[in-house]
């Protein structure tokens, strides 16, 4: 108990956001069993209070009910993974108000992938013991009213699969619960609600474009390599589709009512000025998003406007 407690002792003040307790075996390890319990009871209460002194909170990599119900009773604000829960826990959720986490994913794609990423056999024959439950105790906890978060779990060259959660819930939540889940719930959690999770006065710009729907069809969020036509980052550029520069593009050279490209002189003019998004469709939606920002002038190839946009030689642009 003195170790734990002077742990989270010595990370809180470093920056630590919150701390993650083990409160079962995992999947991965090879030597331990999913059922076990790791640390006491004396344990779990002093990580807690000192994460509360702090005023952070405690995670915690769960599987089974009885793992989950102890740390609940003590403070726990969120479990991850949780397959192995049952109806106690989803009361347990309930009164403490606390986070489920589950990473379906990760046992799908382990047990696809993982002999060849060099997961151990024994750990692999435990996955198909998670994973026959995963997806049931999603919809125990999601018909019962709990909070549920958006999570991935996956390691190493399997990174690549993260998006796929939004496909793998899809066969239980409705696809505004599952965006929900991902944005507000998540803000919720981490204790960033009105920051992050939102698209509403103060917050952080955080702004996905997808082609498509995904109040229709959610899976297009599991695709980025395909549907992905903007990512933004409290205001900042981070990844932008040739197809999207080209729609922002005609969209501001239309309403301006410009067909041809400015003068030199104008452009050389304009490289300072603010770059607008207005109006353009996101989703069935409309955002109205400003950045002013250093700009470079860069022309979109398709058609006879030219945009300010981030030069890659400056630090806005590198950061774009």
């Amino acid at each position: 108990m003195d170790q734990i407690r002077r742990t989270v002792r010595d990370q809180l003040p470093t920056g630590a956001h919150h701390t993650r307790l083990v409160l079962s075996g995992g999947v991965v390890s090879p030597t331990d069993r999913v059922d076990f319990t790791q640390l006491s009871l004396d344990e779990i209460r002093a990580a807690v209070e000192e994460a509360e002194a702090a005023s952070r909170y405690v995670a915690g990599h769960a599987y089974t009910a009885r793992a989950i119900n102890r740390a609940l009773r003590l403070g726990v604000r969120s479990i991850e993974h949780g397959n192995l829960l049952d109806e106690t826990s989803i009361e347990l959720f309930k009164q403490h108000k606390a986070f489920y986490v589950p990473t379906l994913v990760t046992y799908r794609t382990l047990a696809a992938e993982g002999p060849q990423h060099g997961l151990p056999t024994d750990s692999h024959r435990k996955v198909s013991h998670v994973l026959e439950h995963g997806l049931r105790d999603l919809e125990l906890v999601y018909r019962r009213g709990g909070e549920i978060v958006f999570g991935t779990d996956l390691l190493g060259g399997m990174h690549v699969h993260r998006a796929e959660e939004f496909t793998v819930r899809a066969e239980v939540q409705p696809p505004i619960d599952i965006i929900r889940s991902a944005t507000c719930v998540a803000a919720r959690l981490v204790g960033l609600e009105g920051l992050i999770g939102e698209i509403t006065p103060g917050a952080h710009a955080d702004l996905l474009m997808v082609e498509g729907d995904p109040l229709q069809n959610v899976t297009v969020l599991a695709r980025p390599d395909k549907h992905l036509r903007l990512a933004m980052k409290a205001g900042q550029v981070m990844y932008l589709s040739a197809l999207a520069l080209l729609v922002v593009c005609r969209a501001s050279g239309s309403r301006s009512g410009r067909s041809t490209p400015e003068p030199p002189q104008q452009s050389a003019a304009r490289r300072t000025r603010p770059f607008h998004f207005t109006d353009v469709p996101l989703t069935g939606f409309f955002m109205r998003v400003r950045f002013q920002q250093s700009v470079w002038q860069r022309s979109c190839g398709s058609c006879s406007c030219t945009r300010a946009w981030p030069s890659p030689s400056s630090a806005e642009g590198r950061r774009a």
